[in-house]
């Protein structure tokens, strides 16, 4: 993975239960092949105001606060960020994503616009 270090280094902030289960998130996505970077895992409370200050969340009730909640996007083979809806939902993204469901996370995608 190009961003492995970086990865596991967000993966460390997790709660315990997140860590273990993003751990075996992280392995299958290693598995099928599906280059990602985990670039926010627990979020300070001034972050997270700043983020709803700016639109991009809507609640002070998010789970990065507590470090029950990370951020992905997919990246191509230079690791350029692949900010498109259309990348979360290629067949390796649609996997991912089931298999994050299955480990009990939810999907940001799924939201009606009332995410964290």
């Amino acid at each position: 993975m190009i961003y492995n270090t970086r990865n596991l280094a967000t993966i460390a902030t997790l709660a315990d239960n997140t860590r273990k289960a993003t751990e075996k998130l992280y392995a299958y996505a290693k598995e099928i092949g599906f280059e990602i970077l985990i670039y926010e895992g627990i979020r300070s409370k001034a972050v997270q105001e700043q983020n709803v200050k700016n639109g991009k969340s809507q609640t002070m009730k998010s789970y990065h606060l507590v470090g029950q909640a990370f951020d992905y996007v997919p990246v191509d083979a230079k690791g350029n960020a692949l900010w498109g809806v259309g990348a979360y939902t290629t067949a390796k993204g649609l996997q991912f994503v089931k298999k994050a469901k299955s480990l009990g996370f939810t999907w940001g995608g799924d939201w009606d616009n009332d995410g964290s």
